[in-house]
């Protein structure tokens, strides 16, 4: 019996309270390791998402400015055709 004790104070037995304790601070470091993971993951989807909007919006200004010359060349044209319809 005192050898069974001596064995117990060295710590070479984990108890069942210590064993979940370990459980659960693996779970947490596995947690934290985890939620990094996934922030680093959103950052890089949101910047993907910011750069895709940014070049959609400019895109979007680039082809209403064309369109506007375009009405306008429209415009100009019918008119140029309607003076050339008179001159014939």
């Amino acid at each position: 019996l005192v050898g069974l004790g001596a064995a117990t104070d060295d710590g070479l037995s984990v108890t069942p309270v210590q064993k979940v304790i370990e459980l659960l601070e693996n779970m947490m470091a596995k947690g934290k390791e985890e939620k990094h993971a996934e922030q680093v993951q959103f950052a890089a989807y949101k910047q993907f998402c910011d750069d895709t909007s940014v070049d959609k919006k400019r895109a979007i200004k680039e082809a209403e400015e064309t369109i506007e010359v375009l009405k306008a060349d429209i415009q100009k044209y019918t008119s140029d055709a309607q003076e050339l319809e008179k001159e014939i």
